[in-house]
């Protein structure tokens, strides 16, 4: 049988190779928001998968400290960095000038296309 907290620690190591792979937006030379955007994003990632490790590490071995160290890290980064791309986003969106849902979602925007409703801001 699998114990639990090695299953956490190979999820959270999954979840921070997942972030790394997010830098791979990293490499453009400009500065831009999505650069801004792509940053904080694996960011959040890595927190998130690192701090499942330390819960990990701190379920396996019995050190509480740790774990709950490693819990308020996880909420702490996930609150802040959120935030952050949120903000982020919006600035984006707004100096792009399109719509929020099709920024967010492209199949919002697909299905938008295909109804006669017109998308927020437009009238008809």
């Amino acid at each position: 049988m699998i114990d639990p907290a090695a299953a956490l620690m190979v999820a959270g190591a999954t979840i921070v190779l997942g972030g790394g792979r997010q830098w791979r937006e990293l490499r453009r030379r400009e500065r831009d928001l999505r650069k801004a955007v792509a940053l904080t994003r694996s960011l959040r990632t890595s927190l998130v998968g690192l701090a499942m490790i330390g819960t990990a590490f701190g379920w396996w071995f019995d050190v509480p400290a740790l774990l709950i160290v490693s819990l308020m890290i996880r909420a702490d980064g996930l609150l802040e960095t959120s935030v952050v791309a949120a903000a982020l986003e919006a600035e984006l969106r707004r100096r792009s000038g399109r719509p929020p849902a099709e920024l967010a979602d492209p199949l919002v925007a697909v299905a938008r296309a295909r109804s006669c409703a017109p998308a927020p801001g437009q009238r008809w």
